[in-house]
């Protein structure tokens, strides 16, 4: 995390929740634990239904993508 990050961000969610513990933690290698965090998350049946293809994209945007836009990948249910 940056410089500081860590004490700032305690103190806004001590600000925003007083009576609750507070408790930040880093990760001693962040950025491979995002890329397991999101490998993991792909793996769950509930995010497949978010899949689209690149046609799907090219020929509608962000609205594909989008929980209005309601298009799923033929891989979704």
């Amino acid at each position: 995390m940056g410089a500081g990050l860590e004490d700032r961000l305690a103190a806004e969610l001590t600000t925003l929740a007083p009576t609750q513990p507070i408790s930040i933690t880093t990760a001693p290698s962040p950025q491979p634990a995002a890329w397991t965090g999101g490998a993991t998350q792909v793996r769950h049946d509930d995010f497949t239904p978010t899949w689209i293809t690149r046609e799907q994209y090219e020929e509608h945007g962000r609205a594909s993508h989008s929980p209005a836009g309601g298009r799923t990948s033929p891989k979704g249910p």
